[in-house]
C-alpha cells in the first residue's frame, strides 16, 4: 500500500510540474498573439452581423436610429483588429466621421509596425496603451487609453 501511495504522489508531482511549468512554457512559445481572419482579398474580416447588433444596442448619435445610416458617424473598433482587437459589439464605438479618418491613418501606421514586428500585437488593452504612449498617436491613444467618447457596447 505504501508503494502505491508513493507512486501516486510521485505521479501527481510529475503531472503538476508538467501542467504548471512545461506545458505553459511550450504554449507561450508556439502560440501566436492572435489570429486575424482575412477575406479572399487579404482584408481583415469584419462581421456585418456584429455591426448591426451594435447599432441596435447603441442608436446613432445624430438621429437615434437603431438601423440604417448614421450621418456624420461611423462604427469604429476601439482596439484595431490588426492589434488583436475583437470584431465584437464590446469593441465598437461611434466615431465622428472626420476624426475617424485621422484615427485610421494612425491605425495604419500601427498595423504596419505590428506587421513588420516593430510592435507586438497585444490582446491586453493596458499593455497596448503602454506601448503606444510614447509614439505620439493622439487619436488612437485617446480612444484606447483615455476612455471612449461615445456609447459603446460592453467595453
Amino acid at each position: 500500500m505504501r508503494d502505491f501511495l508513493a507512486a501516486l504522489i510521485v505521479g501527481m508531482a510529475i503531472t503538476a510540474f508538467l501542467m504548471l511549468v512545461v506545458i505553459p512554457a511550450a504554449v507561450a512559445v508556439e502560440a501566436p498573439a492572435c489570429v486575424i481572419k482575412r477575406d479572399l482579398d487579404g482584408r481583415i474580416h469584419r462581421s456585418e452581423r456584429v455591426r448591426r447588433h451594435f447599432q441596435r444596442l447603441n442608436p446613432c448619435p445624430s438621429n437615434g436610429r437603431t438601423a440604417g445610416a448614421c450621418p456624420g458617424y461611423v462604427k469604429d473598433h476601439v482596439i484595431p483588429l490588426c492589434a488583436c482587437g475583437s470584431d465584437s459589439v464590446g469593441n465598437l464605438q461611434w466615431s465622428d466621421r472626420r476624426e475617424s479618418l485621422e484615427k485610421d491613418r494612425e491605425e495604419l501606421r500601427l498595423c504596419e509596425e505590428i506587421k513588420h514586428g516593430k510592435i507586438p500585437a497585444y490582446t491586453d488593452r493596458a499593455d497596448l496603451c503602454r506601448v503606444l504612449a510614447p509614439l505620439q498617436w493622439p487619436l488612437l491613444t485617446k480612444d484606447l487609453c483615455d476612455g471612449n467618447r461615445h456609447a459603446t457596447g460592453n467595453n
